[in-house]
């Protein structure tokens, strides 16, 4: 029997938070009968593959670890009609979210993707989780003036709504918001059919989201739809994640990040803003004053590293482009956690 939702989780060494996002999951009021759960796992050698099977989940090898191999593994074995992508610290908030994004669907059969409204840190994260679920990065906030929610970051582009829910458009002057993650949710039999040549390739994977987005014009929020993020996001390991994105976005553009997505919605606001975010991080006093205004806002002390997060990723973005210019390739091996 065909499922209703297929559920792709990549997981390494996640043992500390996979069984708080496969409980909300199995908390859902579709039911278990209607979803598929494809855990992706890159080789723990903790006790993830085993919390896994405890919950039912199909686990499959991911050998080169990464979690765009993963995504791309998931959407090879997925049979359901729809794929929500879930990373194994995410967790559903309520019982009737999955249930309330397939009403929306049925309601707007013109909607081929969902997004999620807001990203909460979970209790006991590290210090810069909080800065994690609400911006992502300091690259993102500045180029796509990240606000707390979806609805309020692209506020602009509803096109309909009812407060509760949300139809937002993609236009050749308006951006598609990320979902790399988050729980995203795609109408995958859609997808079969709009790009039957290009499920097998791995940057088409990869920017699934924006690909639907712009061939859609347009997607699904709903208000209540917020996930937790369980990160441990330590300082170390948040650097280690800019890291990660910065080298993916300079050596492995087809793969992730911003200049995937921007292929299928190139956004001349989003080029113009990606070009003066040098000049907003060498001015030193801007970053500086909005560490502040984001301390005050959040009333959240490590909100005040956002300056030190400015300043770290236009160094590491010099550093990988002198690297590039004298012939030195990188390759991201893991993602930090």
């Amino acid at each position: 029997m065909k499922p209703l939702i297929s559920i792709v989780m990549p997981s390494y060494n996640a043992e500390r938070t996979i069984e708080l996002a496969l409980k909300s999951i199995q908390m859902q009021t579709v039911g278990m009968e209607s979803l598929e759960i494809l855990v992706v796992d890159g080789g723990s050698t903790d006790q993830t593959v085993a919390i896994a099977k405890k919950y039912g989940a199909v686990v499959l090898d991911n050998a080169k670890k990464l979690p765009e191999y993963a995504k791309l593994i998931g959407m090879h074995a997925a049979r359901g009609t729809y794929l929500v992508r879930q990373d194994a610290d995410e967790v559903f908030t309520y019982p009737e979210q999955l249930e309330d994004r397939l009403a929306f669907l049925k309601k707007n059969p013109g909607i081929h993707s969902m997004t999620i409204n807001q990203q909460l840190p979970g209790e006991h994260c590290g210090v810069s989780c909080r800065y994690l679920c609400a911006y992502g990065d300091p690259f993102s906030r500045f180029v796509y003036g990240i606000r707390d929610t979806t609805i309020h970051t692209f506020r602009a582009n509803i096109a309909s709504g009812d407060g509760e829910a949300a139809v937002l458009t993609v236009g050749d002057m308006s951006q598609c918001p990320i979902g790399d993650s988050g729980t995203t949710m795609l109408d995958l039999d859609y997808i079969r059919g709009a790009f039957p040549e290009q499920t097998d390739s791995l940057p088409f994977v990869c920017s699934l989201f924006s690909a639907v987005c712009a061939r859609t014009k347009a997607y699904g929020v709903l208000r209540r739809d917020v996930i937790v993020h369980y990160s441990g996001a330590s300082l170390r390991v948040y650097l280690t994640k800019l890291h990660f994105r910065i080298v993916n976005n300079l050596f492995h553009k087809e793969e992730s990040g911003f200049s995937s997505r921007n292929q299928h919605s190139p956004s001349p606001r989003l080029q113009f803003r990606k070009y003066l975010y040098p000049l907003y991080a060498l001015t030193l006093v801007c970053p500086l004053i909005e560490s502040v205004y984001l301390c005050l806002k959040h009333r959240d002390a490590s909100m005040l590293l956002h300056a030190f997060y400015v300043e770290y990723v236009l160094f590491d973005i010099v550093w990988c482009m002198v690297c590039k210019i004298f012939g030195k390739d990188m390759k991201n091996k893991t993602y930090g956690k």
